[in-house]
């Protein structure tokens, strides 16, 4: 389990039983492991080449990060090894009557290459969930070895500093069970909407409590390494994806929510994306003059400023690359204060937590705000439902984890109740508390985003520096309102390892090696079509999403431009990260268009992500269509709010937190 110390107090990853398995489908894991991650013999960089999953006890790690899944994913996780451990499966995929951990590594690894390519989506998806699991895990983990024993050979320092010693200025409520407490307005969440709005209504003189199911982090706590930080700030620990497992969806989850882990991209919601929400969806405040003051109110109140950050080497070429194209690119304005004794390099870590309170995420800006001015804050702390009596909302239930570590039930009473809690949880949070209006849980928009990666001659190092500090627009508007734009990530050890392709062992570890020369561009789509939040038997949010084709053409066109900007910006070549392997030297249309015709595109063939969620409780003016008004109260229930990204009407098209606190401050005015 991910541990960050932070002066006499050692925080964990959320708690949680690592799941049991039989000593068979341990076996079976281990052998997966070794599998994927194999000790090879090699005339350089033996020591990485020799090194294992098993040495890194990598099958462990993957237990703990199962122990987070619903039981419904642990046991289909069970029976994926328990198909790998029967021999009638080892025959079928080897030829020889042998479970998994009995084949000799030749057939383990045909064995792998097969369950990768399979026409059974299943299939598809458990080699996804080993390998994405085994990769991540073995290229960050610090727990057996400190520093990662491959940084080393790829060229990775680890942590460029030690966190600062910061005392933490909120204080967060310990409670015992049953005991109730009362305020006038309770916020469920603290990133982009909770923190916003939580901030407005202190200064307004109201008695505020903000809820947050996570952990109270600070710049004390930030130690820069990605294991650990994924663990600690991430939804499900990074391992949160769909339902079908075919995209990955990383999701803020700490006080500070979305924005303590962001990319620093600060983009105004587009003045025709607003026009579509007002027109569609009868909310004209959309185009009023109150509501771009309140954009502006959020551009300052997080700093916004277009000379912070330097472009990276990873941004560089996409300037270049775009600027030889012709394409229309601008440098994307970040929330991050200037500091020119900096290493520029320690930006590049922010989405870990900025140890240098820089980046003005709710968490060192609106909440600090909202604690001076008497908020009260409750951590570790999931809302099971809404109270509601007589049609009004009157508070919360929920669980809190108290400082011994004890789950009590505690109840918060309050005269408003705002949800904001993310397009996953606020849906969730108000199905458990009894509405039943049908839009609820629907208009899921996740942005798609797919990638490409260029090789380089020179070291590109995308780790470092400002993470996505520039963006293509040339497509933004490619079928009316919908297309793509193309921009950069911060390109960590954990997170190459899960995206680059496994086709081999031995070219996914020459792939790390080269992973300091490759440049990477994610295509950030506007999704037209949608998926919904619904609830497991524990009555957690489930993610369904499929890819629509329509979306999936964009996603595509934006793959093959990627392409294309990385050989114009010169690149020896550029890959396409999907489980059939290839790698691409021409940026002829004609011919790329046929590579791409020739791979598979359905589910869990390729990687898919997300970082955006949208739109689940959206508002607008018609009550059936609509389950939140313009003035951001709930139809079915007086008194509750929803003041985050679901309440979106539509996908922003976009990088949302800006579009979110701009939301979330006119909501907050009608609330005062």
């Amino acid at each position: 389990m991910a541990i960050v110390k932070t002066g006499q107090v050692t925080q964990k990853a959320p708690e949680n039983m690592k799941m049991e398995l039989s000593s068979k489908q341990t076996r079976v894991l281990k052998a997966v492991c070794n599998t994927l991650i194999p000790s090879l013999l090699a005339k350089e960089n033996k020591e990485f080449w020799q090194l294992e999953a098993e040495d890194l006890n990598i099958s462990e790690r993957i237990q703990e990060a199962m122990g987070l899944q619903s039981p419904e994913d642990q046991a289909e996780f069970r029976m994926l090894l328990q198909l790998l451990g029967n021999p009638l499966a080892g025959f079928i995929f080897s030829g020889h009557w042998l479970a998994f951990h009995q084949l000799p590594f030749p057939r383990r690894e045909k064995y792998l290459q097969k369950l990768a390519n399979s026409p059974i989506v299943a299939l598809r998806k458990g080699f996804n969930t080993l390998k994405k699991l085994s990769c991540f895990l073995f290229y960050t983990d610090t727990i057996t070895q400190d520093p990662n024993p491959t940084w080393q050979h790829i060229g990775y320092s680890g942590p460029l500093t030690n966190p600062p010693s910061k005392p933490k200025p909120i204080k967060p409520l310990n409670l015992k069970e049953g005991e109730k407490i009362t305020c006038d307005v309770v916020i469920v969440g603290s990133g982009a909407g909770g923190g916003v709005v939580a901030k407005e209504l202190a200064e307004a003189g109201k008695d505020v409590i903000v809820i947050e199911k996570r952990a109270y982090l600070n710049e004390a706590d930030f130690n820069q390494k990605e294991g650990d930080m994924i663990a600690n700030l991430y939804e499900k620990s990074g391992a949160l994806s769909n339902a079908s497992g075919s995209m990955a969806v990383f999701a803020g989850s700490c006080l500070g929510g979305g924005t303590v882990v962001n990319w620093a991209g600060t983009i105004r919601t587009p003045d025709y994306i607003l026009e579509e929400w007002a027109r569609e969806n009868d909310a004209p405040d959309f185009l009023s003059k109150e509501y771009q003051k309140s954009l502006d109110a959020a551009e300052r109140n997080i700093f916004t400023n277009e000379n912070a950050v330097a472009h990276n080497k990873q941004n560089q070429k996409l300037k270049v690359g775009a600027g030889k194209l012709g394409h229309n690119w601008k440098n994307i304005a970040q929330n991050i204060k200037e500091d020119p004794d900096l290493d520029q390099r320690a930006h590049g870590y922010s989405c870990f937590g900025d140890q240098h309170s820089l980046k003005q995420s709710t968490l060192v800006n609106h909440l600090e705000a909202a604690n001076n001015n008497g908020t009260r804050f409750l951590v570790g702390t999931e809302v099971q439902k809404i109270i509601i009596e007589q049609g009004k909302a009157k508070g919360v239930e929920a669980l809190h984890t108290n400082a011994l570590g004890d789950k009590v039930k505690v109840t918060v009473r309050a005269k408003k109740v705002v949800v904001a809690a993310g397009a996953i949880h606020s849906p969730a949070i108000l199905i458990r508390s009894g509405l039943r209006h049908p839009q609820i849980g629907k208009n899921l928009y996740l942005h798609p985003v797919i990638s490409a990666s260029g090789l380089y001659k020179e070291e590109i190092n995308g780790w470092w520096g400002g993470m996505m500090t520039l963006t293509d627009n040339e497509f933004t508007n490619l079928d009316g309102p919908y297309g793509f734009k193309i921009e950069t990530p911060p390109a960590h050890t954990g997170l190459i390892g899960l995206s680059l392709p496994w086709a081999s062992a031995k070219q996914h570890k020459e792939m790390m090696l080269q992973s300091k020369y490759m440049a990477n561009f994610i295509i950030l789509t506007r999704d037209k079509y949608t998926g919904s939040i619904a609830l497991d038997s524990q009555q957690k949010p489930v993610i369904h999403y499929k890819l629509h084709p329509y979306d999936r053409k964009h996603l595509l066109k934006g793959l093959k431009e990627g392409i294309k900007i990385h050989l114009a910006a010169g690149a020896e070549e550029a890959l396409i990260l999907h489980n059939q392997l290839m790698e691409v030297k021409t940026d002829d249309d004609a011919m790329l268009d046929r590579a791409l015709q020739n791979l598979k595109w359905k589910d869990n063939y390729f990687n898919l992500f997300s970082a955006h969620q949208m739109g689940t409780c959206r508002i607008g003016g018609n009550k059936k269509l609509h389950p939140v008004s313009p003035e951001g109260e709930t139809y079915e229930v007086k008194g509750l709010y929803v003041t985050d990204c679901s309440a979106f009407p539509k996908s922003s098209g976009a990088n949302p937190m800006l579009s979110v606190e701009g939301l979330a401050h006119y909501l907050a005015q009608g609330l005062k």
